[in-house]
């Protein structure tokens, strides 16, 4: 696919960045703020609803949208790696983060939606309007299960590992 393209014209069949981020409702692209972090670049707007939210490319140049604070909240807690989609066979896709390995005991990569909710083990997270590049928190739900430590597990020991570095 080509990432080239003007902001607004279409690439084959799909759409470009800023034809998806409109989809998202955010204001006009003459609001936005870029920010760099990771070589990912980050674009802050307002949404139509007035709330503060992230953009993000995946490696494919998909547009990711995260509520601002969800975004900022993971950046404090170590989760600084380039995000990014992995699809399975099933053409299920989903938007993944990593973290150093030896701040989280081993474990590098994890699913940007199951950290926003804190999820649990047993638990899933639902997309309400189907669209999984959507990761704002009105769009999320937890499903099923009774919880457990899962994403819960990283986040408290993301917190505890910032907190012995102060």
């Amino acid at each position: 696919m080509n990432t080239d393209a003007t902001p607004g014209s279409a690439v084959g069949n799909e759409t470009t960045w800023a034809q998806d981020h409109r989809s998202f409702g955010t204001a006009s692209a003459s609001r936005e703020r870029p920010l760099r972090h990771s070589r990912q670049e980050v674009k802050f707007s307002t949404a139509h609803d007035g709330g503060e939210i992230a953009t993000l490319r995946d490696q494919d140049g998909r547009t990711i949208v995260v509520d601002a604070a969800d975004y900022r909240r993971l950046l404090a807690l170590g989760f600084t790696g380039r995000w990014f989609t992995n699809e399975v066979t099933t053409g299920y896709r989903y938007v993944r983060v990593s973290r150093d390995p030896r701040e989280t005991g081993g474990q590098a990569l994890f699913t940007v939606s199951r950290l926003i909710l804190g999820a649990g083990e047993r638990q899933s997270v639902r997309h309400r309007d189907g669209n999984r590049l959507n990761l704002r928190r009105r769009n999320l739900a937890l499903r099923g299960g009774k919880g457990g430590a899962g994403a819960q597990a990283a986040l408290q020991k993301a917190q505890e590992g910032r907190a012995d570095a102060r």
